[in-house]
């Protein structure tokens, strides 16, 4: 190898590795926005990515950088327009249904701006925090629209159901019972002593 060669190599390993190593957030890629990211899995129709307007299923994990987990759970929600650069919103807006991926956003803006709420004890203003997202679902407006339309029509089919089974259980219990005016039926089992709510 000639000497120019040489030294040549180890500069380009130091620019390649070097960069990588010595990156923020080692793993995560930078959007225009400042959101930090790691996708975990590929959805298989990548070219459909849930816009403000739609409404989403996904499964939220929120955490502080060093993996402490201070939220968990399956949500139904509308995506909106990001109130500002940086905003989790653009995060949801990122994903195609079956993918999944870590985010790293301002802890400040997510909580006053967001939330609309003040900061955890355990969170400073000028705190990063981890967000993973698995989207499970992307639903058009018009569909979820629609879709609830259809469950309130079945719900109220079901009242009346829900009302045959009641005056047959009353009945074969011999129970003496009215409904409230507001339609429910309150059978005091045992009368207590106590202060009333």
């Amino acid at each position: 190898m000639k000497p120019d060669k040489l030294i040549l190599f180890p500069v380009i390993f130091l620019m390649v590795f070097g960069c990588a190593r010595f990156t923020k957030y080692p793993g995560y890629k930078k959007t225009e926005h400042g959101i930090y990211y790691m996708l975990h899995t590929i959805g298989e129709n990548d070219s459909i990515m849930a816009r403000p307007g739609d409404y989403i299923t996904v499964n939220l994990t929120y955490m502080t950088m060093n993996d402490s987990v201070f939220f968990k759970g399956t949500r139904k929600f509308q995506v909106r327009e990001p109130a500002y650069e940086g905003a989790v919103d653009e995060c949801f807006s990122m994903l195609s249904e079956e993918e999944s991926a870590t985010f790293i956003i301002g802890a400040e803006n997510f909580f006053t701006i967001t939330l609309q709420s003040q900061l955890p004890r355990f969170i400073h203003s000028d705190d990063p925090l981890k967000v993973k997202i698995e989207m499970l679902e992307i639903q058009p407006e018009i569909d979820y629209i629609r879709e609830k339309e259809a469950f309130l029509s079945w719900i109220e089919d079901f009242g009346d159901y829900e009302r045959v089974i009641l005056k047959q259980f009353i009945s074969e219990e011999k129970l003496d019972v009215n409904p409230l005016p507001s339609g429910i039926y309150y059978l005091n089992l045992r009368q207590g002593t106590g202060k009333k709510v």
